[in-house]
């Protein structure tokens, strides 16, 4: 299995946790242009690395990106708006303990995918453009098939 597909079907599974506890805004996976309209969340992983040793396990480093519009984010003009929704989309994979986590992944309905840890490796926020923008950073130890 390529390692993309992996990273895919990571993308896709906390899509689904995220889809389950706060489906207010859309979510995207992988990269979204610019023509996409804001507020949404974008899922992408942009690299990963053998696990252990020939095993079939990666680590992925994945990246949950929030995007709101600052024009129309609140009557003030402050980003409260914004960071209503990072908080509830980043709560979505925070909140419960890790290992509850890794449980709702494993149960996305991504077919043969397995998660076994997960951790927070970053955050980021700032403004790109007229958006108001929050990224979590996450590394993920995952394999593209069922263990049981």
């Amino acid at each position: 299995m390529s390692y993309n597909n992996v990273e895919r079907k990571l993308e896709l599974a906390i899509k689904s946790v995220i889809t389950r506890k706060y489906d207010t805004i859309p979510g995207h996976v992988g990269h979204a242009n610019d023509s996409v309209a804001l507020p949404h969340y974008t899922i992408h992983s942009p690299s990963s690395k053998e696990g252990i040793y020939d095993t079939g396990t990666l680590i992925v480093e994945v990246e949950v990106k929030v995007k709101s519009d600052a024009d129309t984010s609140s009557t003030d003009g402050s980003p409260s708006d914004h960071y209503e929704r990072e908080g509830a989309i980043f709560d979505a994979i925070l909140t419960s303990p890790q290992s509850d986590f890794v449980g709702d992944l494993n149960t996305s309905g991504v077919e043969e995918f397995t998660a076994f840890r997960c951790k927070e490796v970053g955050r980021m926020s700032g403004i790109e453009g007229r958006a108001f923008v929050s990224t979590l950073r996450l590394q993920v130890i995952c394999c593209g098939s069922i263990i049981s």
